[in-house]
């Protein structure tokens, strides 16, 4: 320490050059603050807001030098602190390294300060830390001495040994010795530094702290409070209640309304730490469709399920787009094969509707479909020749088995080219559509324009 403040006095005073430093070290401080310092352990220490811009701070050493001066003495090693005179605004801490056995004999450490070119010293007070350091604080950096002071007391006598930072001072085998007072506001985000005048500062540091909260990491003081970073509990599940409970996370399962993701079931609620919502039922009422959900809404398929079309005289009904058509007969009294659209063997030989000769040169009459070419009702005009062909436009509505077509008119859904609910192929079979030629896809003979359906192919 003692070689530290002469090196300031003896580049005043000597104006040595630039070579005659053996270690040098520069480092620019912002208004963040920062630590500048030597291999040696000598060191400023500049909090944050001392300065108000970017200042260059400089540490030189030398290793020789001497230097006596009214009653103070130092060796070497020496250093200077630059730039001379920069004032901050907040105190900064200076530590100075020496060597015990540097120090002369019979004297005290003192701490030394003048503007460069000067020798109108003034004394910092200062406090050891450890055996090899003494720290003092200042607000002005400039030419510092490290000095040994003569004995100057006797006895157990009472004393003043010059610093304002010790107490109960009494001369100690031919040294005035003081008691250190402690600077200390319990507080590991302050640096503990007597002010020089009998009391004491706590500047701010940025010393890695624990504060005391096990749900933060990377615990750092700032402005003399230690916080750290809180971590973030999450497993990605909403029916969990996320947080830390001071040793880890916890993950609560709660009753939240929330989404399983399955568009057939409602009212879905956390249970458990799972989504589940109620299934609900597809049900039209009617045996000859299978009810279900695709996900986006109910669907009833037709199927060929065994029915009953409660027609006492018909036996081994079946399902047939959609709906149940009778079978064979059971009670038949015979008469003519008149009605050849109604799904029952009318004269009783075994034949129902157009699988009946009897239906094969009668007309049988069915809506007009406009756009086939075959007189539909039996009444002599075919298509729009038919004064049931007027085209409706789609904006007074469309009857029923008629659809809106792109021209914005109503037209059969037989002339749609698409296989509908009621029928048996493409604009085929069914109750209202022309029969299906040979090769057309069919449920019974009556879909057939020959009658015979074998293997649901018309024959």
């Amino acid at each position: 320490m003692k070689n530290t403040v002469i090196a300031f006095l003896l580049l005043s005073v000597l104006a040595c050059s630039h070579s005659e430093f053996d270690d040098v070290t520069t480092a620019t401080i912002g208004a963040g603050g920062g630590t500048v310092s030597l291999a040696d352990g000598t060191a400023v220490e500049i909090p944050g807001g001392a300065l108000s811009r970017d200042t260059e701070i400089t540490i030189l050493r030398s290793s020789e030098g001497t230097w006596f001066g009214g009653d103070l003495s130092a060796v070497s090693p020496l250093y200077e602190f630059r730039p001379d005179g920069t004032t901050f605004d907040k105190p900064i801490v200076i530590t100075l390294a020496f060597s015990p056995e540097l120090m002369p004999a019979g004297g005290d450490i003192r701490i030394m300060t003048a503007p460069a070119g000067s020798s109108a010293f003034t004394e910092l007070p200062a406090e050891m830390v450890g055996d090899n350091r003494a720290r003092a604080s200042t607000l002005l950096l400039s030419n510092i001495v490290v000095a040994n002071k003569p004995s100057s007391c006797h006895g157990n006598s009472p004393c003043n040994d010059g610093n304002a930072c010790t107490f109960d001072d009494r001369c100690v085998n031919g040294q005035c010795r003081g008691t250190p007072y402690t600077c200390d506001d319990g507080n590991v985000c302050t640096n503990n530094v007597c002010d020089g005048a009998g009391g004491c500062s706590f500047p701010p540091n940025t010393a890695p702290c624990n504060d005391g909260n096990l749900c933060t990491r990377n615990d750092t003081c700032a402005n003399g409070v230690c916080s750290g970073t809180p971590f973030t509990c999450d497993d990605g599940n909403v029916c969990t209640n996320d947080a830390c409970n001071g040793s880890g996370c916890t993950f609560t399962p709660n009753a939240a309304s929330c989404d399983d993701g399955n568009l057939c079931t409602r009212n879905d609620t956390c249970a458990n730490g799972v989504c589940a919502g109620i299934a609900f039922t597809c049900n039209d009422g009617n045996v000859c469709t299978d009810d279900a959900c695709n996900g986006t809404g109910c669907t009833f398929a037709p199927n060929s399920a065994p029915c009953d079309d409660g027609n006492a005289c018909t036996s081994n009904d079946t399902c047939s787009g959609g709906v149940c058509r009778g079978g064979s007969s059971s009670c038949c009294s015979p008469g003519p094969e008149t009605n050849c659209t109604n799904g029952i063997d009318d004269d009783c030989d075994g034949l129902i509707d157009g699988a009946d000769p009897d239906c094969q040169s009668t007309c049988v009459p069915i809506p007009e479909q406009c756009s086939n070419g075959v007189d539909d009702d039996c009444d002599g005009l075919v298509d729009y020749e038919d004064p049931d062909c007027v085209l409706m436009e789609c904006t007074d509505g469309c009857p029923y088995g008629y659809g809106c077509f792109p021209d914005n008119y109503c037209h059969s859904h037989c002339e749609d080219g698409a296989p509908d609910y009621d029928e048996s192929a493409s604009d085929c079979g069914g109750a209202d559509c022309p029969r299906c030629q040979a090769g057309q896809h069919c449920f019974s003979g009556f879909d057939c324009a020959s009658g015979n359906c074998v293997n649901n192919i018309c024959q």
